[in-house]
C-alpha cells in the first residue's frame, strides 16, 4: 500500500507522507461505505442487538445515592443489554442519575463477542 500512496504523497503538498495519503484514502472510503443505506441499516440492528449499558457511581453520587433511593437500581449496572431498556422507566432514572452528575454511563459492545460475529459474518 505505501508504495501505490507514494505518487500521490509527492504529486501533493497535502499529503507530506505515504501514510497521510493511505488515511485519507481510508477515510474517504469509509465515508462512502457508513453512507450505504444497507450498511447503515447492518449497523443499526448489529448494535441494538449487542450494545450493552454499563452504570458507575462518580464520587458524588458515592455519598448522594444512599442504598434504599430509587436511583440506587441505577447505581451499578455492567454491560446489560441496551435493547432490555427500551421503553423501560430504568432509562429515565439512569438518564437522571447521569444528569444530576451521580453515575458515569457508558454505552458500547463487548469486544471479545462482537469481533468474533463480525469476523463469523465475513
Amino acid at each position: 500500500p505505501s508504495d501505490v500512496a507514494t505518487p500521490y504523497a509527492a504529486a501533493s503538498a497535502r499529503y507530506g507522507k505515504p501514510r497521510d495519503a493511505l488515511a485519507a484514502c481510508r477515510h474517504v472510503l469509509a465515508t462512502e461505505i457508513a453512507a450505504e443505506p444497507r450498511v447503515r441499516r447492518y449497523v443499526r440492528e448489529y448494535f441494538w442487538e449487542h450494545a450493552t449499558l454499563s452504570t458507575r457511581p462518580t464520587p458524588a453520587g458515592m455519598g448522594a445515592i444512599p442504598p434504599f433511593d430509587r436511583l440506587a437500581v441505577v447505581k451499578y449496572l455492567r454491560e446489560k443489554p441496551v435493547r432490555k431498556f427500551a421503553h423501560s422507566p430504568a432509562m429515565l432514572l439512569i438518564n437522571e442519575a447521569h444528569r444530576k452528575g451521580f453515575v458515569y454511563v457508558e454505552v458500547g459492545l463487548r469486544a471479545d463477542k462482537a469481533r468474533a460475529e463480525l469476523f463469523d459474518e465475513f
